[in-house]
């Protein structure tokens, strides 16, 4: 049981007493457990997410981001808050990523470069979502980041395969090592 316990000093008949009122506070206390519980409860499946997540506030501003944007781009948290993660946005990007951010829309999605820790550019998925505090004014933004440079260089190979199958003016067939065609 949790009780708030308050005492105030008073004078009767010229003798100093304490009168001490006693408040059970246990259904409030449960409550805020359970909200630290449920908070840190996806605080640590955002942390463990193997993605980019972060909130940005209305003005587009960064507030927060996970351990994944260093561990990707080498740039620390502290740096990459407010509008500092912009620096490892590839140049391109940059201004319709601040376009796309600041127009009205519910969900939006796009592909963006990043700068990783080597210096070479790595491709991101990027959604993000507006979110509202309890009255429904919009707050800002979640967003998530997932990496997806293996698949833009695997499209890549294949419209290049495309092309030349589609210019080409010889027949083109793949072996396998045994020599029997496979398409």
């Amino acid at each position: 049981f949790w009780f708030r316990a308050s005492a105030s000093p008073i004078v009767v008949d010229g003798r100093s007493r304490v009168v001490v009122a006693l408040v059970d506070i246990t259904d409030q206390k449960q409550k805020e457990i359970s909200i630290i519980k449920t908070r840190d409860y996806y605080l640590r499946i955002f942390e463990s997410f193997p993605t980019i997540i972060s909130r940005s506030n209305v003005a587009g501003e960064t507030e927060s981001i996970n351990e994944n944007w260093h561990i990707l781009t080498g740039q620390t948290i502290d740096k990459a808050l407010g509008h500092g993660w912009l620096e490892r946005l590839h140049p391109a990007d940059r201004e319709k990523f601040c376009f796309a951010v600041q127009s009205e829309g519910e969900l939006q999605e796009r592909e963006i470069r990043v700068l990783d820790r080597n210096g070479q550019y790595r491709w991101l998925y990027w959604v993000s979502k507006l979110y509202y505090n309890m009255h429904g004014i919009p707050e800002g933004h979640i967003g998530m980041g997932i990496d997806i440079t293996d698949r833009k260089i695997a499209e890549e190979g294949l419209n290049r395969y495309k092309v030349l199958s589609e210019q080409a003016q010889d027949i083109i067939v793949f072996v396998d090592m045994a020599g029997r065609i496979i398409e």
